[in-house]
């Protein structure tokens, strides 16, 4: 296999590292170090251009948040976090065993994770990953029934600004967080909800 980047006016080609299962890609904004991780295998590839296996790779990653030029996240299994600087890799503890499927922030210091079994929302403040300010709701009244929050399915999460973000169920319902108060709505046809991405004009798809 291979990974194929855009060059700005053409597509290129790397060679992919002997990767188990290849899931993930982190490029620290395309320059090295970048990292690429598997199944329990995670390589890192320098300014040579060569790519190295580095141990303590995750079970299995699931997500991936870049906040800054020189930081990054991968967030897998059983809670389990990876950030990644141009200088090191380290484990974070993410206060929860579940399975961790997104992380995404508004800032170095403004991060959000959502995991499922067991169901958890925890925030990332600069220093370590804590409870938020107001827990989420177990159960919300959308489309008039009732959907449990603490047993749904969470597919996606997008954070538009500090403090302010959204969380996709897989049945279409989006539930999201202003800061003070947490609010419900099931997205009209939206059936099976994949993601939710934003750009910086605030508009969310």
């Amino acid at each position: 296999g291979q990974i194929v980047p855009w060059l700005g006016d053409r597509w290129g080609a790397l060679p992919l590292p002997p990767l188990r299962q290849p899931q993930l890609l982190v490029g620290l904004r395309g320059r090295p170090p970048q990292y690429a991780a598997g199944i329990s295998s995670l390589f890192v590839r320098e300014r040579t251009g060569a790519w190295t296996f580095l141990p303590g790779g995750l079970s299995s990653p699931q997500a991936a948040w870049q906040p800054a030029d020189n930081v990054a996240w991968i967030a897998g299994t059983q809670g389990n976090l990876l950030r990644m600087t141009d200088r090191a890799v380290t484990s974070v503890r993410s206060g929860t065993t579940g399975f961790i499927v997104a992380v995404h922030g508004a800032a170095e210091d403004d991060g959000w994770l959502v995991s499922t079994r067991p169901a958890s929302v925890r925030h990332w403040d600069g220093t370590q990953w804590v409870d938020p300010p107001v827990a989420p709701p177990p159960v919300v009244n959308v489309g008039g029934r009732t959907y449990g929050i603490s047993t749904g399915e969470p597919r996606t999460l997008w954070a538009v600004a500090r403090g302010d973000f959204w969380i996709g169920y897989r049945e279409g319902v989006v539930l999201h967080f202003d800061g003070m108060r947490w609010t419900a709505e099931e997205l009209p046809g939206a059936g099976f909800l994949y993601t939710i991405e934003g750009n910086d004009a605030g508009e969310l798809w």
